[in-house]
């Protein structure tokens, strides 16, 4: 049997650590040694330099940690290397989050970078990866392949990927991580798509068991409307009616995100106007709509405000499971 290789006792400026090697990448083990279990961290590189580097980083981001020290207080040559995935995302979140004039993302992009964090972070602290500086290629193929063992679709494993990349490049170009800090991984890009359209016959068949029933009546006007115009459902949810010439016979969708500081400004997803012909069948049915106070066009079940939830749970329980049957 090979001898067992030996680790190496290191003092740092807060901790004792143990560094050792396993499969060709060395790792700091904390869990003797000291007053806490620091528990075990791969440094993420087979270089040596690199590994004394980032065990320095990490020694003082547990003593962040632990409270020894405030996150002030690190040492100013060291702290582009001990910045903690968290910390890193919290910058970057700032960053997305100005003002859109500033180039800030809208809202929903926001919401979804706080997903593929909560992951992300959640899955590095599992593999005791705390630091930017240890997430390297490696590390993100073990996230992939997590992604895929949790049935995440293609595409959103190319989006969280790419978001994590993205993330990193922008903390390197601003001077948070070291120079030269780079995630270089090649992701293929998703051709085709899954996505089913649906038959004239079929949505004509939705549309008629919708208006068999009383209580379906108005889904049957947003379906028909969504095949004759080709908006997405949180559009027409939006949709108003000073949005319909008559006159013209087309629909505007205005993006409000330069005209109003509302939170509720609508927007698109293109970040512009966009114009569509007024379908003769579709004007019939606008024409036999009654107007709300709200001004907009369509409306839930309830008479409030339509909500694409609520459009695809009732289309997937009260329609397409009966007319599977």
């Amino acid at each position: 049997m090979p001898k067992h290789r030996k680790k190496e006792l290191i003092q740092c400026q807060y901790f004792n650590w143990k560094l050792g090697i396993r499969n060709g990448v060395y790792f700091a083990d904390g869990r003797s040694g000291n007053r806490q279990d620091l528990g075990r961290h791969s440094l993420g590189t087979q270089s040596i330099i690199d590994a004394r580097d980032g065990l320095k980083a990490l020694d003082v981001a547990k003593a962040v940690e632990l409270g020894l020290i405030s996150k002030e207080a690190r040492q100013p040559h060291g702290h582009q290397n001990s910045l903690t995935i968290q910390d890193g995302w919290e910058l970057y979140r700032n960053h997305t989050s100005r003002s859109p004039v500033a180039g800030g993302a809208r809202l929903s992009t926001q919401k979804r970078y706080r997903a593929v964090f909560d992951k992300f972070i959640l899955f590095s602290n599992s593999k005791g990866v705390g630091l930017w500086t240890q997430v390297d290629k490696a590390l993100l193929e073990r996230y992939l392949t997590w992604l895929a063992s949790k049935q995440y679709a293609y595409r959103t494993q190319t989006l969280e990927l790419t978001t994590i990349i993205q993330c990193a490049k922008w903390l390197a170009d601003e001077h948070h991580l070291p120079a030269g800090y780079r995630l270089a991984l090649r992701l293929k890009k998703a051709q085709g798509t899954d996505t089913y359209c649906w038959k004239t016959e079929e949505v004509t068949a939705i549309v008629k068991h919708c208006q068999s029933q009383k209580h379906l009546h108005w889904l049957g006007e947003v379906i028909a409307a969504l095949a004759m115009t080709g908006l997405r459902i949180s559009e027409l949810a939006s949709l108003r009616w000073t949005d319909v010439n008559f006159d013209t016979k087309m629909i505007t969708l205005t993006d409000e995100t330069a005209r109003t500081t509302s939170s509720t400004a609508r927007t698109t997803k293109s970040g512009r106007d966009r114009s569509c012909p007024l379908h003769a069948d579709l004007e019939q049915i606008l024409r036999n709509i009654t107007r709300h106070r709200d001004g907009l066009v369509f409306h839930g079940p309830q008479g409030g405000r339509l909500k694409p939830d609520t459009v695809r749970n009732i289309l997937k329980r009260e329609v397409l499971t009966p007319l599977e049957s």
